[in-house]
């Protein structure tokens, strides 16, 4: 079987980088129903489409994680090939949780994860591992506006015990 390298699944899938985030995408669905979000003015910015879906591509590398961020409404992790990330998600009770998604699922691995809306979450490629590919569904549907990343120093003064953690996931 051929080696399967990143810059190979970047160029087959027309990945592009994912800026303030990290990490490559592109997105492969977006519904055609679209739903206004609140407010008496409508404008085409106040339109959602009701659903989306991406290729997520991470890479092993210093800048190679996705940044801790917060969306308003669950994403769905998909895992589709590569090696195993370790997905940490901030809650707001003070509960820090990770979920390594991967293909071990004999071992507790996650084919498929979903992260509540309103949880501040971020990705990094477990030990050694080269890259990993997934892919995630939303509803309501993602656009860009709702994408809120959170700085070093605000997330260290709501968890100070995970300093390390956070900073291996946040860009200075």
């Amino acid at each position: 079987m051929e080696v399967i390298r990143p810059e190979d699944i970047i160029e087959k899938l027309n990945l592009i980088p994912l800026e303030n985030e990290g990490g490559f995408f592109k997105q492969t669905w977006a519904s055609d129903l679209t739903y206004i979000r609140s407010g008496a003015f409508i404008s085409s910015s106040e339109r959602n489409p009701l659903g989306t879906a991406i290729y997520f591509l991470l890479v092993n590398s210093p800048e190679g994680f996705s940044a801790l961020h917060t969306l308003p409404y669950p994403e769905i992790y998909h895992f589709y090939l590569g090696d195993s990330i370790k997905l940490s998600l901030f809650h707001k009770n003070g509960e820090v949780e990770q979920i390594i998604m991967g293909q071990d699922v004999l071992n507790g691995e996650h084919l498929q994860f979903t992260v509540p809306g309103d949880v501040i979450q971020g990705s990094r490629i477990v030990g050694g591992g080269k890259f990993a590919l997934i892919g995630t569904t939303m509803t309501p549907g993602f656009i860009f506006d709702d994408l809120k990343t959170k700085s070093q120093e605000e997330m260290i003064i709501m968890y100070p015990e995970y300093k390390k953690l956070i900073m291996s996931l946040t860009r200075r």
